[in-house]
């Protein structure tokens, strides 16, 4: 390629890249717009994540509904943003619930085997997460087993020592 063809691909790959910075950062200034919030990344996420566990609680008591339970239900309401919210709300009209506990490894609704990725996600609390079996969001108690492997060091091996042989072979 002639350098004219080679400046040429350069300046339009930038320029693709720098339209697309763009769009991204219109698109998160437009969720945060309608959320209120930035999705999914939240630095009071695990505040969110425990008022979706107590408005769970509130919802599947056995005790009747009151008129103070419904004010409790809609403060709490209120605390969740409307996407974490709405997604919770779709779980509860099927009858199931929520939030699920992430217990060893396990989600604690659908007893299967959480993948380390999110199990990563769970210890380090930047983002929202969720069973990628049953659609539930993933809630890690503080102090709870993780069920991630424990890293063990690499064992150095020796350097081993050849000894040297006569040259006696070479005459």
């Amino acid at each position: 390629m002639h350098n004219q063809q080679i400046t040429f691909l350069h300046r339009n790959r930038l320029k693709v890249m720098a339209s697309w910075q763009s769009r991204c950062k219109q698109w998160a200034a437009a969720s945060r717009d309608v959320c209120g919030t930035t999705p999914a990344y939240s630095p009071g996420m695990r505040k969110t994540m425990e008022h979706l566990l107590t408005l769970q609680k509130l919802n599947f008591d056995t005790r009747p509904q009151t008129a103070t339970w419904k004010i409790e239900v809609e403060k709490i309401r209120t605390e969740v943003p409307p996407p974490i919210l709405a997604h919770y709300e779709r779980l509860v009209l099927r009858g199931k619930k929520g939030v699920a506990i992430a217990r060893k490894g396990v989600c604690s609704e659908c007893n299967l085997r959480i993948t380390n990725g999110r199990l990563i996600g769970l210890v380090h609390r930047k983002e929202v997460q969720l069973c990628d079996n049953c659609g539930r969001y993933l809630y890690l108690p503080e102090g709870e087993l993780t069920g991630l492997p424990e890293t063990k060091p690499v064992p150095v091996a020796a350097a081993k020592h050849r000894s040297k042989k006569p040259a006696g072979h070479l005459v």
